[in-house]
């Protein structure tokens, strides 16, 4: 049953981002025309330098377009008037989750493959890939590492990230619903409570590591850390945000086990 809760979830938002991704490959394509002709046009070189500003725009908002998406779905597939007869149907409510959290995966890495073919579209990328393997060889070089490491890292970092703050919202929305009103406002209240909390238990974890580990102190006091405290800071990153990721779907299920629709 999981795969057929998945298959819908796909589709539904299938059909509010695929225009997203219509319009990255449009908008490079009008750019990539735009720049042939820039500098034999003044009017075109003009055109091109605003459509360049929405291209950015558009860029950075993938992104959060893709997360208000996966909240949006969440929220209108299980609290809404559409959550009765989800909850009508023979899956758990793991399977519920699950579905929701693995297609927000799935279009993450949708939605920035699409921001990459996009980017490669509009522009030429040859001294934007060279300035990033320059910056990727000094972090190799720092951490004591190989590039393809610091590769693995960085998107590791980027995908925890990403997903804990979808699974931090979406355990506010479900904190939110124990409320009699006022449900999405609640909502917002918890998920802005988790994330401050998150913040807090994060600095006191790592205030604990600092005072078992002077080194650690020290390290942080130079200008660049040893790659051991590098790697720790990192390591220490990608287990507090998986644990914190454990916490959030444990209370998302809680709440769906006492959920009482009204």
């Amino acid at each position: 049953m999981l795969g057929k809760i998945l298959k819908y979830d796909l589709k539904s938002m299938a059909r509010s981002l695929l225009p997203l991704y219509a319009a990255l490959i449009i908008m490079a394509a009008m750019l990539r025309l735009l720049n042939l002709l820039a500098d034999k046009i003044t009017l075109v070189g003009i055109i091109y330098s605003f459509m360049m500003v929405l291209f950015v725009v558009l860029m950075i908002g993938a992104l959060f377009y893709t997360f208000f998406i996966a909240i949006k779905r969440y929220y209108k597939n299980l609290f809404s008037d559409e959550g009765y007869l989800t909850h009508t149907l023979p899956v758990s409510n793991n399977s519920l989750l699950i579905s929701k959290i693995i297609s927000s995966f799935v279009y993450l890495i949708i939605t920035s493959a699409a921001m990459l073919l996009a980017l490669v579209i509009a522009i030429d990328t040859s001294k934007v890939f060279e300035v990033l393997n320059q910056g990727i060889d000094m972090m190799a070089t720092a951490m004591a590492v190989s590039n393809s490491t610091i590769i693995i890292f960085a998107l590791l970092f980027i995908a925890i990230g990403y997903m804990s703050y979808i699974m931090m919202v979406f355990a506010g929305i479900s904190l939110g619903q124990s409320h009699n009103s006022n449900k999405l406002v609640f909502s917002v209240v918890w998920s802005i409570g988790l994330y401050y909390a998150s913040q807090i238990i994060s600095v006191i974890f790592l205030g604990i590591m600092a005072l078992s580990n002077p080194e650690f102190i020290d390290a942080l006091n130079q200008d660049m850390p040893t790659p051991d405290i590098m790697k720790q800071i990192i390591m220490f990153s990608f287990v507090s945000s998986l644990s914190l990721m454990v916490i959030y779907y444990i209370i998302s299920h809680n709440r769906l086990k006492h959920l009482s629709l009204q």
